[in-house]
């Protein structure tokens, strides 16, 4: 029988915790989602794992992606890595109208002056704040 995905992460980090995050990541279904958020990708910098995000992300179902803030470390796009890349092909082609699926940036600290530029490129509305409804309940 396959280990849930606590119990794999927590025999990985027994035998090599410098490793962790270079191992794949494995559900044993279709995680189905209404609201996937994310915060703190930030694109261009040495902690910044859009690789692992975009493998986590095509493994989930969801019906909307939040973006919460520091999508990018600054505004230096020579920094970005070709995984940087690859993640706001990613997020263009996800945030096309015929996948169904809202994808919303609300911008961070760090995404000072880039959000307007690339709400254009990305087809991706940026907001100051924002907040939605699941179920009955609101949230944000």
């Amino acid at each position: 029988m396959p280990l849930d995905p606590l119990t794999q992460r927590e025999t990985q980090l027994e035998h090599s915790p410098e490793d962790f995050e270079l191992q794949p990541v494995h559900f044993d279904h279709e995680a189905d989602l209404d609201t996937v958020i994310v915060s703190d990708i930030h694109l261009g910098s040495d902690v910044s794992r859009s690789k692992r995000l975009i493998d986590l992300l095509r493994m989930l179902k969801f019906n909307r992606l939040i973006l919460n803030g520091d999508v990018f470390d600054d505004l230096n796009f020579n920094r970005l890595t070709r995984d940087d890349w690859k993640f706001l092909s990613f997020i263009r082609k996800t945030s096309n109208p015929r996948k169904g699926i809202d994808v919303v940036w609300v911008v961070g600290n760090h995404d000072g002056g880039v959000a307007e530029i690339l709400t254009h490129l990305l087809g991706v509305p940026v907001h100051e704040e924002y907040t939605w409804e699941v179920r009955g309940t609101r949230c944000g």
